[in-house]
This record gives structure tokens, sequence and C-alpha cells, in this order.
């Protein structure tokens, strides 16, 4: 980390306001694999690229526009398998983000949701709890079961939180990866 709390910028060359980020092929099979997100494309991203490509991009701030560039040897830039790596990889993406939006969705749901029954809990164990010390008043047994409920009302309250919290925040931020390397200009090149 800088001083200024940032990650460290990689050293990919900006052409255009745009981070070029290359990949050198020798074969089509090493970006395209036969194991594909969506039952309708039978080819997909292969997942080491995508592994590259996502933490190439989060290394950088979230507004930073790209550049993707497969080079190829020359004369193999025609060949349909080596054109067809453009679209594969906004296909792979877009249906990653597709994926993300509808678990982003449900999470959400349900963290909404379990937060409205967490809350209400909580007030039911909290009245119960100060309704015991006021019944039966302060002993040691009747605080130690009042502060029971307590924790009981703010243990059920832990889980929406942590959903809201934790769980969406780090699917939101991918989200922003994907929508990063969607927006990027793809290119298939040769070698020069």
């Amino acid at each position: 980390m800088t001083a200024a709390g940032q990650k460290p910028q990689p050293h990919y060359p900006v052409v255009d306001g745009n981070v070029v980020i290359e990949i050198r092929l020798e074969r089509a099979d090493q970006v395209v694999s036969d194991y594909s997100p969506v039952p309708w494309n039978p080819r997909g991203l292969h997942p080491a690229v995508e592994e590259y490509l996502t933490a190439t991009v989060q290394d950088f701030p979230k507004n930073t526009r790209f550049h993707l560039i497969f080079r190829v040897p020359r004369g193999e830039e025609s060949r349909e398998d080596i054109r067809t790596i453009p679209g594969i990889v906004e296909a792979h993406y877009r249906s990653c983000c597709t994926a993300l939006d509808r678990q982003y969705r449900q999470w959400t749901r349900f963290g909404r949701r379990y937060l409205v029954l967490a809350l209400l809990v909580l007030t039911a164990c909290t009245f119960l709890s100060r309704s015991i010390v006021m019944h039966f008043g302060e002993t040691l047994p009747v605080t130690m079961a009042a502060d029971g409920f307590t924790i009981l009302g703010w243990a059920v309250v832990w889980a929406p939180i942590t959903v809201l919290l934790d769980e969406i925040w780090p699917l939101w931020e991918k989200r922003k990866t994907y929508a990063a390397i969607l927006a990027a200009r793809i290119e298939v090149l040769p070698e020069p």
C-alpha cells in the first residue's frame, strides 16, 4: 500500500487513456475452454485467463478503462477459433455479471427480510429481559436469565447484519470488476 492508502499501480502501458493488457497466445485453446457457464454456448473462457484478467483489473482504480489485446502468431489472426475470442470473453463476463446480479438480489432480499425478523426477535427478547428483571427483582439468577435473553436477541441480529455488510460488498466489488472488463475494447492482433 502507498502512503495514500491506495494499491500501487502495476506497470502496464496506457494508450489513449486505456490501460493495455496484452496476452500472448500460441493457440486458441489457451483462452478458450470446453467449459462454458451457460448451456447454450459450447465454449467458454479458460479459468486461468479469467483469473488473470480479473486479478489484473482489480489492481487498478474502479474508473480505469482497459484495452485487452490477445497477441497471436502472424497469420493466425484470421482463423475462426481465434476470431471468436473477443466474443467468448464478452459472453463469459456478461454471464458472470448476470449471475452476480442475481446473487446480489437474492442476498439483499434475504438480508432485508431476515433483518426485519431479527429486529422483531431482538425487541421481544429485550422486552422479555426487562420484564423478568422488573417482575422478579435483580437477583443473580434472574439477571443471568435476563442477560441471556438480551444476548439471544443480539445474536439473532448478527446474521442479517453479516449478510448485508460482509457478504454483499464483495459481490458488488467483483461485479464492478467484471463490468470494467466488459467495457474494455477487446482485440486479437498478430505479433508485432
